[in-house]
């Protein structure tokens, strides 16, 4: 199907024009009977009320109009990788700290520490 020849037209409760913009980005969903919809326009429903709506271009489809998903989506997705971030960050803290402490646990061949804790080392007399 064709959308170029797809004229939609909006009037809010009090009679004037709205404003419909194309829909930008790609959109494309599907339902629980397997029936696909595709987003190709968007306008802000500033109050509550019946919205008069005029679609002419196309001779057959059905006209779906509700609120984004994306706008409630992007929530969980933000969430998602703000978790994902700090979990990578722990990680990597976690995986230094056990470095770090593995490195100064080593003795050298001598028996002195490979990198004393607490100060200079100190030879005996």
């Amino acid at each position: 199907m064709r959308f170029d020849d797809l004229t939609i037209a909006v009037r809010d409760p009090a009679g004037s024009p709205v404003d419909v913009a194309p829909y930008r980005g790609e959109l494309i969903y599907e339902k629980v009977d397997l029936t696909q919809g595709r987003a190709v326009a968007t306008f802000d429903a500033q109050r509550a009320g019946i919205y008069e709506i005029q679609v002419s271009g196309v001779s057959i489809g059905r006209l779906v109009v509700g609120d984004s998903y994306a706008r409630r989506a992007l929530p969980g997705v933000v969430s998602g990788l703000a978790i994902a971030a700090v979990s990578v960050v722990a990680g990597l803290v976690l995986w230094l700290v056990t470095f770090d402490r593995r490195a100064g646990e080593r003795v050298s061949v001598a028996g002195i520490p490979s990198r004393p804790r607490g100060g200079t080392p100190r030879l005996r007399q």
